[in-house]
């Protein structure tokens, strides 16, 4: 029977994982005392008889921690053996030499050969059949806040910026192009030669012409262009330029007419509102931050009593174009007459509303309200009140008397459609 230990070829280090109620781990290798393993939780030391007690110091096969308190659940548990790298025995010259002793000393080599086998293979290091590469690195002051990185022959080569640099998208100096994609961190891209599918958060290298090509850096977000956003105004305020807008396109929709009533006699009828008219224009906002936006509103209707109808509003974007609302229905007791249209001013386009429908005596009824740019207006119905505005500024319906007086309705409000672009 062996009076020392033995050391096989095993790894002096093992991990466990923690479940909240086992306490008991074991180490496989051997140490020649308590003090020479080091318990780790999660990455934390771990604090001998404090937090745990060790059995089996010198024994081969191992032994075992116990802790005072359990691991949590999923707590990972390292053990590893851990030697002062000394000689501890010392042979004299014509002494007695004992073979415990040696035998001693040749495990302690060992084990501290395996401890310095286990640090080299969690080293980055080159691999065995790898050619002469110099890793060597820069005093502490040179390196300091750099990023480590390799040249083309693969050794050891410092970044040109800051770490701070780096996170700040500074301009850092252009790389060659490469023949088939994009070039690393430092390069440009040349033509479409990579299909990629970046964040709106990351950031691309691009050439600014205005600046002698310079490289820059810019988000995604900013070069990628296209439709952004869009804003819906159904009555006044301001629009604010969002981030990243340069150019909308806004459609301004001016309050549709009001249908007028009928009370002048059987079978009076009133005439339907006009649609307000629409203008449309593309805006360059990168020197803008904000327009006053106001909303016409629908035109109201005329009563059973009060027969003719009020002119829908006028919509603006600031000075930059406005619709003018449509004009309401009249009544007669023969044929009404619906109201004509508003206009478009300023616009790249500009619409004019749809016209108020006049009605007629017997079955046909009062008039229907115009139809705007975004849709029909109300429908008039014999016999009936008016229908009102549908579509946003379209007109009202008239209403119509058979025996009873009748309402027209209230044209429908405009509104103003932001689209939002970054070109």
């Amino acid at each position: 029977m062996s009076d020392h230990i033995q050391i096989g070829d095993i790894s002096p280090r093992v991990q466990h994982i923690g479940d909240g109620t086992q306490t008991v781990f074991t180490y496989p290798f051997p140490i020649f005392k308590d003090a020479d393993l080091e318990v780790y939780a999660d990455g934390v030391l771990q604090s001998l008889s404090t937090d745990y007690q060790i059995t089996g110091a010198g024994a081969s096969a191992g032994g075992e921690v116990t802790f005072v308190v359990a691991p949590a659940d999923t707590v990972s548990v390292t053990l590893v053996r851990r030697l002062a790298i000394q000689r501890i025995s010392d042979f004299q010259a014509s002494g007695e030499f004992r073979a415990k002793v040696i035998n001693d000393e040749l495990d302690f080599q060992t084990a501290s050969l395996q401890q310095i086998e286990d640090d080299l293979s969690r080293a980055i290091r080159l691999k065995r059949n790898d050619g002469a590469a110099n890793l060597e690195l820069p005093l502490s002051a040179d390196r300091a806040n750099k990023l480590v990185g390799f040249d083309a022959n693969g050794n050891a080569k410092l970044s040109d910026l800051t770490i701070e640099e780096i996170q700040d998208g500074a301009t850092g100096p252009a790389g060659p192009t490469g023949p088939t994609g994009p070039q690393g961190a430092d390069g440009l891209f040349s033509g479409l030669e990579a299909t990629v599918s970046p964040a709106s958060d990351d950031f691309v290298a691009i050439k600014d012409v205005s600046d002698s090509e310079a490289a820059k850096f810019a988000s995604v977000a900013d070069v990628r262009g296209g439709l952004k956003s869009i804003q819906v105004f159904t009555s006044s305020g301001t629009w604010t330029k969002p981030a990243g807008v340069n150019l909308i396109k806004v459609t301004v929709v001016g309050g549709g007419g009001g249908g007028a009533g009928s009370d002048t006699g059987i079978n009076s009828i009133g005439g339907g509102g006009a649609a307000g008219g629409t203008s449309i224009k593309f805006i360059d906002v990168s020197a803008i931050s904000s327009v006053s936006v106001t909303v016409g509103d629908g035109g109201m209707p005329g009563g059973a009593t009060t027969n003719n109808a009020g002119t829908g509003g006028t919509s603006s974007f600031g000075t930059h174009c406005s619709s003018t609302g449509g004009a309401g229905g009249t009544i007669a007791s023969a044929s009404s007459t619906g109201g004509t249209g508003g206009s478009g001013s300023g616009g790249d386009i500009n619409i004019d509303g749809g016209d108020g429908a006049t009605g007629g005596v017997g079955s046909e009824g009062s008039g229907h309200g115009g139809a705007s740019f975004l849709g029909g207006g109300g429908r008039a119905v014999r016999g009936t009140n008016g229908d009102p505005g549908r579509a946003y500024g379209s007109g009202g319906a008239g209403g119509h008397k058979t025996s009873t007086n009748r309402a027209g309705a209230s044209g429908k409000a405009g509104v103003i459609i932001i689209e939002e672009y970054a070109k």
